[in-house]
């Protein structure tokens, strides 16, 4: 369905003659050329919603819930900037451990992939060292960190890495990058017949040397 909003291209992949007929060439679809939503759009919370994709729901299934149609699924896509439903769009819990145990073995349950701090640091008057997220190595976890309290004194303070670090395993991280991927942008139903022919409307060819007409152009390979 996406492709027959697209334009077409007439091309020849070994011309033998000049000029060319029109039997020298094969008409296809313009893979090259790529339509995404404005991220300006998204501010105008008429036209979409915001959407959290439940586990194990495939991206024409959620298609199909909401237009209808299992072949509306390339609107969702176009809205999130997914080109490639295989690594953009999220896993099921399930399929998750598989790939990333084949990806990376067993032992992705207890390599440590980073570290990351479990709270801010802060001093009395509320100057912040660390913030809790923060990225840091094994060196700042084994080790003390250090910070001036501000206090009359200028005490330091020192403070084991480990008390306010923690690992996240290799399982952990991709679990959080898979589940990164759920909250999407979903087109209000009422909208999707104007966003289709304004779609269609987009994806046109300007006059040019290769000009056939607004749907067509021929170019040489």
């Amino acid at each position: 369905m996406y492709f027959n909003t697209q334009p077409k291209i007439e091309y020849d992949l070994k011309p033998q003659s000049f000029p060319f007929s029109s039997s020298d060439f094969t008409i296809a679809n313009n893979f090259f050329r790529r339509v995404s939503v404005d991220q300006d759009a998204f501010g105008y919370i008429g036209y979409f919603n915001k959407f959290a994709i439940p586990n194990n729901v495939r991206i024409e299934t959620l298609a199909e819930g909401i237009y209808g149609d299992a072949q509306y699924d390339w609107i969702i896509a176009i809205s999130n900037n997914i080109t490639n439903v295989y690594t953009d769009w999220p896993l099921s819990e399930n399929a998750l451990q598989v790939w990333a145990e084949e990806k990376y073995g067993s032992q992705i349950y207890s390599d440590i992939r980073y570290y990351e701090i479990t709270e801010d640091v802060k001093n009395e008057a509320g100057t912040i060292f660390l913030k809790k997220g923060q990225k840091v190595d094994k060196t700042f976890y084994d080790g003390n960190f250090q910070y001036n309290s501000q206090d009359v004194n200028n005490t330091i303070i020192t403070i084991a890495g480990n008390t306010i670090s923690k690992g996240i395993s290799i399982f952990e991280d991709e679990t959080r990058i898979n589940e990164s991927k759920r909250e999407i942008y979903i087109l209000k139903s009422e909208y999707l017949y104007e966003f289709v022919q304004d779609l269609k409307k987009q994806s046109t060819y300007k006059k040019c040397s290769a000009y056939v007409n607004n749907k067509l152009k021929r170019t040489l390979v």
